[in-house]
């Protein structure tokens, strides 16, 4: 967790340690054993102190929940809990109950802080290691400068293999902000953390010369900080420039986002005078290692980066200031200086920037561009500025004028319009000169035409800038592929005649989420206007939205609300539901708290004009009988959701009419309602996430029920948008062949009222499968619905791969026509590479990589293109091979194929570490690419196949894979349990029954090697130490006198330090789901309860039985189809919870048993026993 940003590290253990010695903050820990003291509390500010709406079962003090953090493989940091309002400068108490198990590392309960003006600061908290078995308290006290604060009741730094739990936190003020401040000012021992407040207090209330004097007396980064403070309080700039030199003497640009720091400090200042800032920097303390770095990373900071707009010539003189200034610095330093050495770096890099503008010059055009029989040049023309233009307008000009001069070479220069004189006009924004005052614009509209030799681009808002774009593009030839490359024409003669060009796109938001797209400059050329692009007001600003989905549990927390008012919250088989569920969208309660954050979130973000009010991520719904009443009058559960969504937007509509909401018709509520519509200022986003992306959505009958929901939504609602899936997710460096239906499903999403589209792209990781090319799809066609696919893919590849565009394209329809050509094939966006991936593929797309590197082996940056490219066909490769498909062979089932994994990992991970891969899916315990890499095998396998029999059964075990029964056959040789492939190709890992030594799935136990203990002709028992320490034994035995088969488990702690553990089983069983089939559930009083689940056999679906639905130890499967029932029985005494899973895709029916989740002591150990009956279905 970061909680300021995603590239933010807490300081180092040792630096934390250090600093926590100085400290005077009392940490207190009182052992449990009744010793606590008692005091006159005040509010607790803490929101969810017992845990109720936010733990986890198993370990609680009080209450039923506890909370928990854990960790497995090594990792930097993790917490529980955020920043919690505070009064600044007052002083708060936390208390906390914890118990932990802590291995390698070391935990913190609680673990405070906030930030100073670089890095976490202000820090109270108490470190444990080792085991703490007995609830123990802990106590530290926190003063923070802010209004705000960062209070986590558990956390750690660089841990692994461990686990702690909280519980019954207080966070309550102690002393007010005076009192306190007056202890500190008194305290001639003040530490460093009392003299940061000191100077920040000072600060505050105008006393600049007391903090100067802290300032004075401090150094390090201390005296940095202070500088810093005082440089953004001070109003005279002479001041702030004398405080940032203070700040860079001392190091500050160093540390975290420390060059914005000096920005912030030094802004409206001119680059000269910066330059001086720094210079006197070095001469104040040249013998300083982070001054002398803090120069070079300013200095580079300073020059000119990336290609404008301005012109070349701009940039060559700011690039030639900034050398000078260093190299005068430089001067003043002696020659074996460090100072000196971190400036000669910079320079070097300086230079090599400087090679990059020689190398720009050199590929400057010589076109002429002749307008209206007119040679443009800039002794005939000028580009023309309204006499007030606004700053869209300027960043259009230079953009125009950058890019003239690209392709020409020439510079044409920029007037305002009042002071042109005889030059002909290349007028940009509202000029007077053609101004056409009887043409009402609409947003984002452009307007290009020529009137004679003179030109005149216009547009709304962004769209003048756009209306550039558009003339350099269609008329000139410019591209913008990626913010790295880009193409021009460099000759020939380009001649424009009459132009009346007027264009209001179709789409009002157009939004993807690549990484390669966030750049604003970028985004705003190939005009992408979404929230997730970086766009600066001069380049027309985003479209912005505040948290575009999944708000309930920011609008209405439950840690919040949840202990007080559960009637908050959903009802869900009669239970109020805690932590991440859904809201009851007809308390009047729940409809005030959320309006209230509506208007703080407008009050915060005044620029905004799209808020979302929407479901989390997350089924749940509420069931009480007012909601229920609703959704069965509306017809679907968008009814209720609806109702109340329109009710915020009325409310705020009264004061902000030009704000919308926006909400999700999503999952459970993506069926329109029967009566009510959307208010105007109501923006539904239908999401496609259930559909079929290799085929148009509007012409393939999987997606039948989604172009249903989309007509529906259509005919009711003014502001439809589209919240649109485009990659795997579960395999997102994996061929995802849907270029070709990009285009038909936008124009499909227009055809039916869109009016904008978000296009979820892999937002967490470079290197996805071509994602430049595929943004650049997008955005072509998101901008223009006719834009042709096949033109997009030649002429980006042609320009990003250079002489291996022609194979690279093969690679391409490879891989599009072998998968949509079978209608009935169809992939989501977590389907698993085989079902769609064959070996032919493969070899074919591996042969075609193969000629494309050789195309460009000579052209390093084409061939580091080319290579990521191929990672795709790598991952695809290393994914069949890993999974595999296996043939049974004397016993042992082998893995097909003769690919050389480990080669292959090998060859992924350079690639990948070149171009910056972090993730290869978006979530999961192998997502990132480190975990991923050690997952995969480094061999191919054969698998020992252990059978036992009786009573016409036969089991299937692999010990080697999880000791899983693969297979489960019955008297007349039919599966008993689910099997994933064919005899030609099985896929062992998939179905059948496994087990887990944890409550999550797949968590340890599932695929690891078991031994085999014992074993007879009726039964075996096999065992595995695992490596979350624990050890899993499971015995199998088929009776002899009928079709049962009885499966005893124990999962136990051999080590010396507590472990938690969760036995849940896992058994995959066959149905054909067909008519009739349903599920029995024994109830206590011996009645049974009946479901029948293939008549709700759509997706794959989960149903969990807890509490009084828990099956009183009998359920079974009655399934007429197959003419089988499958009963399950075992002690209701050792099963805390059920899972009921089933999927007609898989012809598969899960009957999942936990038992309770808790600590085993070393030596303990906890039993789960089953039984399978196989009778006739009556």
């Amino acid at each position: 967790m970061r909680e300021r940003s995603a590239m933010t590290a807490p300081m180092t253990l040792g630096r934390w340690a250090a600093m926590m010695a100085k400290r005077s903050v009392i940490l207190l820990a009182v052992a449990a054993i009744g010793c606590a003291p008692t005091w006159a509390r005040a509010q607790n500010l803490h929101p969810d102190p017992g845990f109720e709406a936010t733990g986890g079962v198993g370990q609680a003090r009080s209450g039923q929940r506890a909370g928990r953090l854990s960790v497995t493989t090594m990792n930097h940091w993790g917490a529980l809990g955020g920043r919690i309002a505070v009064q600044p400068f007052a002083r708060y108490r936390v208390t906390c109950w914890v118990k932990a198990n802590v291995r390698k590392g070391t935990f913190y309960a609680p673990y405070c802080y906030e930030w100073d003006s670089y890095e976490w600061a202000f820090v109270a908290a108490v470190p444990i290691t080792g085991t703490i078995g007995e609830w123990t308290r802990m106590e530290t006290t926190f003063v923070s400068p802010h209004a705000a604060m960062y209070v986590h009741p558990l956390a750690y730094m660089d841990a692994e293999d461990s686990e702690a739990w909280v519980d019954d936190v207080v966070v309550e003020k102690i002393a007010e902000p005076d009192a306190v401040m007056a202890e500190i000012a008194a305290n001639a021992g003040r530490n460093e953390t009392e003299t940061r407040l000191l100077a920040r207090w000072f600060a505050g209330r105008g006393r600049h010369a007391e903090a100067e004097k802290l300032l004075r007396a401090s150094d390090g980064l201390l005296r940095a900080d202070i500088a810093t403070v005082l440089a953004l309080a001070s109003k005279s700039s002479a001041d702030r420039a004398r405080f940032a030199m203070e700040a860079v003497a001392y190091g500050g640009p160093t540390y975290f986002e420390g060059v914005q720091r000096f920005q912030q400090m030094t802004a409206a200042m001119a680059d000269a005078r910066k330059a001086a800032i720094i210079a006197a920097a070095l001469r104040m303390n040249p013998g300083y290692d982070r001054c002398a770095r803090s120069a070079a990373l300013l200095f580079e900071a300073l020059a000119p980066v990336g290609s404008g707009p301005a012109t070349l010539a701009q940039r060559r003189n700011r690039l030639a200031a900034i050398m000078s200034a260093l190299e005068d610095a430089m001067s003043e330093l002696p020659n074996e200086s460090a100072a000196r050495a971190a400036l000669q770096e910079s320079r070097e890099r300086l230079q090599s920037r400087r090679a990059e503008l020689d190398a720009e010059a050199a590929q400057r055009g010589k076109c002429t561009i002749a307008i209206g029989g007119k040679r443009v040049s800039p002794k005939t023309h000028a580009i023309v500025l309204p006499a007030r233009p606004s700053d869209v307008e300027r960043y259009a000009a230079r953009e125009l004028q950058h890019h003239l001069e690209l392709v020409t070479g020439a510079v044409i220069p920029i007037t305002p319009e009042p002071q042109r004189t005889t030059q002909i006009g290349l007028f940009v924004g509202n000029c007077k000169a053609h101004a056409e005052p009887n043409i009402k614009l609409k947003p984002e509209e452009l307007r290009v035409r020529t009137v004679g030799p003179a030109l005149a681009l216009n547009g709304k808002g962004r769209g003048v800038l756009y209306a550039v774009y558009s003339f350099l593009e269609d008329q000139i030839g410019c591209r913008w592929f990626t913010p790295d490359c880009r193409t021009w024409p460099r000759q020939g003669n380009i001649r424009i005649g009459k132009l009346d060009h007027r264009y209001a796109p179709p789409l009002e938001y157009r939004g993807g989420d690549y990484p390669i797209a966030r750049p604003g400059d970028f985004a705003a050329r190939v005009r992408l206007n979404g929230a997730n692009h970086a766009i600066a007001p001069e380049q027309g600003g985003n479209v912005g939205v505040h948290s575009l989905a999944h708000t309930f549990a920011a609008l209405c927390p439950p840690e919040r609300y949840f202990a007080e008012h559960p009637e908050y919250f959903s009802l869900v088989k009669g239970q109020r539901q805690s932590g991440y569920a859904q809201l009851c969208l007809t308390n009047p309660d729940v409809l005030r708290i959320c309006i209230e954050g509506v208007r703080k979130w407008i009050k915060e973000n005044p620029r905004i004009t799209v808020f979302s009010v929407s479901q989390n991520d997350t089924f749940n719904y509420c069931e009480c009988p007012n909601c229920s009443a609703v959704a069965e009058e509306e017809g679907s559960q968008a009814g209720p959701m609806l109702r109340f969504v329109n009710a915020v937007a009325d409310a705020i509509a009264k004061d902000h009419p030009n704000v919308a909401i926006e909400t999700l018709a999503y999952q459970y509520t993506r069926k329109p309602p029967r009566i009510t519509k959307p208010r105007p200022n109501v923006i539904i986003c239908l999401c496609s996430i259930e559909c079929c992306f290799i085929h148009p959505l509007g012409a393939d009958p999987h997606n039948a029920s989604f172009v249903e929901d989309i007509k529906g939504w259509s005919r009711i609602c003014k502001r439809l948008w589209i919240w649109d899936y485009v990659i795997n997710y579960a395999h997102s460096i994996c061929p995802f062949p849907n270029l070709y239906v990009l285009k038909p499903n936008i124009r499909f999403f227009i055809e039916n009222g869109v009016r904008g589209i978000y296009e979820e792209s892999c937002y967490y990781t470079k290197g996805s499968e071509l994602q430049e090319l595929r943004n650049y799809i997008i955005a072509k066609t998101l901008w223009d619905p006719d834009y042709d696919t096949d033109k997009a893919i030649r002429e980006f590849c042609d320009a990003f791969y250079g002489p291996a565009s022609p194979h690279i394209r093969d690679y391409i329809r490879l891989i599009h026509e072998a998968t949509q050509k079978d209608p009935d094939r169809h992939v989501m966006i977590y389907t698993h590479p085989r079902d769609y991936i064959t070996p032919e593929m493969i070899a074919q797309a591996r042969a075609m990589f193969d000629r494309a590197e050789a195309a460009v082996h000579d052209d390093p940056v084409r061939l580091h293109r080319v290579q990521v490219a191929r990672l795709p066909i790598i991952y695809a490769e290393i994914t069949l091979a890993r999974g595999g498909r296996w043939r049974e062979t004397d016993g042992k089932l082998v893995q097909e194929g003769a690919s050389d994994i480990g080669a292959l990992a090998e060859q992924f991970e350079r690639i990948a570490r070149a171009e910056g891969v972090t993730m290869v899916r978006e979530g999961g315990p192998d997502a990132n690419l480190d975990a991923w890499l050690a997952s995969v095998p480094r061999r191919a396998k054969s698998l020992d196949v252990l059978t036992i029999q009786g009573g016409g059964l036969q089991a299937q075990i692999l010990p080697g894979l999880g000791g899983r029964i693969w297979r489960l056959l019955d008297p007349q040789g039919r599966d008993v349990v689910a099997v994933a492939g064919a005899p030609n190709g099985w896929q062992p890992e998939l179905h059948g029954y496994e087990e887990y030594s944890e409550a999550g799935y797949r968590s340890p136990g599932w695929q690891e090697p078991y031994a085999v203990k014992e074993r007879s002709e009726r039964h075996a028992v096999l065992e595995a130490d695992l490596p979350n320490g624990l050890r899993l034994q499971r015995r199998i035995e088929l009776h002899s006198s009928g079709p049962a088969v009885v499966i005893t488990s124990m999962v136990s702690n051999p080590g010396a330090s507590p472990r938690v553990a969760c036995l849940r089983s896992h058994p995959g069983f066959a149905a054909t789901l067909g008519q009739g089939t349903s599920v029995r559930i024994k109830r206590p009083d011996g009645s049974y309860r009946t479901i029948a689940i293939a008549e709700q056999a759509g997706a794959e679906t989960d149903l969990w039985l807890r509490a009084e639905e828990l099956p009183a130890g009998e359920w079974s499967i009655e399934d007429p189809g197959s003419g089988r029932r499958l009963t399950c029985t075992f002690e209701r005494g050792e099963v805390a919870q059920c899972l009921l899973n089933w999927s007609r895709a898989d012809r598969r029916v899960n009957l999942e048993l936990f038992t309770a989740e808790r600590e085993l002591k070393p030596g303990e150990s906890m039993t789960l026993k089953q039984r399978w009956t196989l009778t006739a279905e009556p």
